[in-house]
């Protein structure tokens, strides 16, 4: 189905009838961001073959029912502000930017990022594979 989304400056997504411009009654809860200016420069995405938007969240990436506005996946690997994510138009494969100067790409196990993913810890660290470049540091340091 064709959906129109919107986000503004209150950190709070809506979904939009595109042919009648009704807003719909999709709770998808808040984005809020780390830095409140921060908020007005984020691009989220939504999956080519799936009814998921994908919204920058300070560090993280929230995947979310279209339909239902259900939180089914948080993606986690930015070490600074998430500022844009893009679906790739052939398949499930994400890309995200941030103010760490980092693009990841998020590739889904074969499970999906959607309900029933086994481990979600598998999509970070298909995201990171290859990446030297990742933050290593521990608590203990």
């Amino acid at each position: 189905g064709r959906h129109l989304l919107s986000s503004g400056a209150d950190a709070k997504l809506r979904l939009w009838n595109p042919k009648t411009f009704e807003m719909q009654l999709v709770n998808f809860g808040s984005f809020h961001q780390s830095q409140t200016r921060a908020y007005r420069k984020v691009q989220m995405a939504v999956s080519w073959s799936s009814n998921i938007v994908y919204h920058p969240r300070s560090n993280d990436i929230i995947g979310c029912d279209i339909t239902s506005g259900e939180r089914i996946s948080t993606l986690s690997g930015h070490l600074d502000t998430v500022r844009c994510c893009v679906a790739h138009p052939r398949g499930e494969t994400l890309f995200s930017a941030g103010k760490d100067t980092h693009i990841l790409v998020w590739t889904p196990p074969a499970a999906g990022f959607g309900p029933g993913a086994e481990d979600e810890a598998a999509a970070v660290a298909a995201a990171r594979e290859g990446h030297a470049d990742g933050d290593a540091w521990s608590d203990s340091e």
